[in-house]
């Protein structure tokens, strides 16, 4: 079995409800967090019990706050990264295999989880991006934000 279907089946597994929505994406691709207006990178430690926690509350959480789907959410295996972590985003936390995750806005991080097993950030983090999400996407253009 391919390796990368296999990965995004453990994922669906762990979160079935968001089954759709989920990219799972290489180290090389990591370029596509600049292209994301809203979106949640998520580093996946297949291995680690904490990330696969990470990753069931974050799906819990996208299914009840995001019902419109503005949110992108890649993910990326932690074990793909190697020299990425002395890059941004991911030099801004410790990485460990925890679920680390990154909320984007425009391209940019907005949040992240600070690393470690932190699943007290999920939601306000996401409620934030889902406000502001749905917030530009009711603008009329020419008037402010």
């Amino acid at each position: 079995m391919d390796a990368k279907l296999n990965r995004l089946q453990v994922l669906q597994k762990y979160s079935p409800r968001i089954a759709h929505r989920i990219e799972l994406i290489s180290a090389e691709e990591l370029e596509k967090i600049e292209t994301l207006d809203c979106g949640i990178l998520f580093v996946m430690a297949f291995w680690a019990g904490t990330s696969v926690r990470m990753f069931e509350a974050l799906g819990r959480v996208l299914r009840e706050v995001d019902e419109m789907e503005k949110i992108k959410l890649l993910v990326v295996d932690t074990d793909e990264l190697t020299d990425s972590y002395k890059t941004p985003p991911f030099n801004s936390v410790t990485m460990g295999g925890n679920g680390e995750t990154f909320w984007i806005r425009n391209g940019e991080v907005v949040y992240d989880s600070k690393g470690g097993l932190n699943l007290e950030c999920i939601e306000p983090n996401t409620l934030d991006l889902v406000r502001d999400c749905t917030k530009q996407h009711h603008t009329i253009p020419g008037e402010p934000a």
